[in-house]
């Protein structure tokens, strides 16, 4: 099965209304990229959205890290207050860096 999930890659849910949290916040298709300093565009291909947990996820993570950490616990992540810093974070970890790099994302 994880093979299949591999081949197909991840998909990202854009044509979809976001649900807000108690407080109004919710997950938009902007953080599916985010903008460096010099201007660059840079797409964030290992996020993915599930509509049933209301998370994201990064697919690489879910498929092959241990489940402990935000983004790939049988959670996800949606703190969507923090949700740019910790996006941040993750994909400046040695730990997403290297796996991101086995996934091809």
């Amino acid at each position: 099965m994880r093979t299949i999930i591999i081949h197909v890659g991840p998909v990202q849910v854009k044509n979809f209304k976001f649900p807000s949290n108690q407080i109004g916040r919710r997950f938009t298709k902007k953080y599916y990229s985010f903008v460096q300093t010099n201007g660059e565009k840079v797409n964030r291909d290992w996020l993915v959205y599930s509509k049933t947990k209301d998370s994201v996820f990064c697919f690489v993570c879910k498929l092959f890290s241990p489940g402990v950490i935000s983004f790939a616990n049988e959670y996800g992540f949606r703190n969507w207050q923090n949700l740019s810093t910790c996006l941040k974070d993750h994909e400046n970890s040695k730990d997403s860096k290297e796996r991101n790099k086995l996934g091809g994302f």
